[in-house]
């Protein structure tokens, strides 16, 4: 199990009835995961309840936060939601802590649960997407660095999002690249290969076009490669402009590199580069 995230099921057939009950199995619950701070509690079982049920709900959340909890609910049945919202209780709650689904959830909060906690084993960790760092494989391709123990590049940070990049995950993707940024402190170029990004949402494209903004102003230049039509066209229609300003895009991972290359090294490119050349780390 995860030390630091826990997800529980509201399961029962009156699993709220008694605010008391509820309450007293989450301590039950706690005093086995001592570690856990954040929680994510799954509604998918409460398709409807009455006030009493919905004040009891509330009165757990707010419970459970009074105990030092970070709390999300997900998965909560349109139902429920709209009794949420009828009686202002959505409210109490906080609609940011109001999550579509656990997965979302659990995407969203992953790294701030584990802020300072190494937990390479974590449960939750194929379900996050996470940003991959790129380097060239022996078979022509830029591959995971990590996995295939290739050196990196210390001028261009070439990097890919492996899963869904919406308003859900975007945050998780600045919060990584940022981490890969700081680790590279003479980069001058950020590649992003967008290949794997299928879809992108209007509030995810939003911080995309602010996050290259931000960067640009930081001195890095960023191109992006091998972005699907409807993917680049929210872009487009989140920035108001035919080319989104403060990056530029490229058909291809090649397109882009042979473009880049020789503005990030200039006469100083390394011998040899592991953007070009199979490299070992060390």
């Amino acid at each position: 199990m995860c030390r630091a995230l826990g997800v529980l099921r509201f399961d029962g057939p009156l699993p709220l009835a008694s605010r008391r009950a509820i309450q007293s199995e989450f301590i039950r619950w706690a005093k086995r995961r001592p570690s856990v701070r954040s929680i994510v509690l799954v509604a998918s079982t409460l398709h409807r309840f009455e006030r009493v049920e919905a004040d009891n709900l509330v009165a757990l959340i707010e419970a459970v936060r009074e105990a030092d909890y970070r709390v999300a609910l997900a998965s909560v049945t349109d139902e429920a939601l709209e009794m949420l919202g009828r009686s202002g209780l959505a409210d109490a709650i906080g609609l940011d802590d109001i999550v579509p689904s656990e997965y979302l959830a659990v995407a969203d909060r992953h790294a701030a649960a584990h802020e300072g906690l190494d937990e390479p084993d974590c449960p939750f960790r194929n379900l996050v997407p996470r940003v991959v760092e790129l380097s060239l494989h022996a078979d022509g391709s830029l591959r995971d660095a990590g996995r295939h123990r290739l050196a990196l590049c210390p001028k261009i940070v070439a990097v890919r999002f492996d899963g869904p990049l919406n308003f859900a995950t975007v945050s998780s993707f600045q919060e990584q690249l940022s981490a890969c940024l700081a680790r590279r402190p003479a980069a001058r170029h950020v590649l992003l290969a967008g290949h794997t990004i299928d879809r992108l949402d209007t509030e995810a494209a939003e911080e995309l076009v602010q996050l290259f903004a931000r960067l640009r102003e930081r001195g890095l230049r960023v191109a992006v490669s091998g972005l699907r039509d409807e993917v680049l066209d929210v872009l487009r229609r989140s920035s108001g402009s035919p080319e989104p300003a403060h990056a530029r895009f490229f058909p291809t991972q090649a397109h882009a590199l042979d473009t880049i290359y020789a503005e990030a090294h200039g006469a100083d490119a390394p011998a040899p580069c592991p953007l070009r050349v199979v490299v070992p780390a060390p």
